[in-house]
């Protein structure tokens, strides 16, 4: 890329040996050969540096969402938990009022989400 720069402003200099430079040249110059060098070097950094700085950006919004995403699901199971430990305490209360018999108690127990664990 510099190469090329170089080549055009040589090219640039030979055309216009002859007679001095003014500042009519000068500007000519910097329009037909250093801004667009210029814009060419800034434009292939930029490029090289912006999807490495995407990428990073991404990574990071995901971790973002994989926290957030298990921050949820814990509340949801202790929600859950809660439903569950309401549903068979009020199981337990129609079964001591004889609303309830074994055989419905043991069917119910049956449909936990989360079962009691046995000593």
């Amino acid at each position: 890329m510099l190469e090329t720069l170089f080549n055009k402003a040589k090219y640039f200099m030979k055309k216009n040996e002859e007679k001095p430079l003014t500042k009519k040249d000068l500007a000519e110059f910097a329009d037909e050969v250093l801004l667009p060098g210029v814009e060419k070097i800034v434009d292939e950094r930029i490029e090289a540096k912006v999807p490495g700085i995407v990428n990073k950006a991404k990574l990071e919004l995901m971790d973002f969402f994989v926290e957030k995403i298990a921050d949820l699901r814990g509340d949801i199971i202790l929600l859950l938990r809660k439903e569950d430990q309401r549903f068979f305490r009020l199981v337990e209360i129609l079964y001591e009022k004889k609303i309830l018999d074994k055989n419905d108690v043991r069917k119910m127990e049956e449909l936990q989400l989360f079962p009691k664990i046995t000593k």
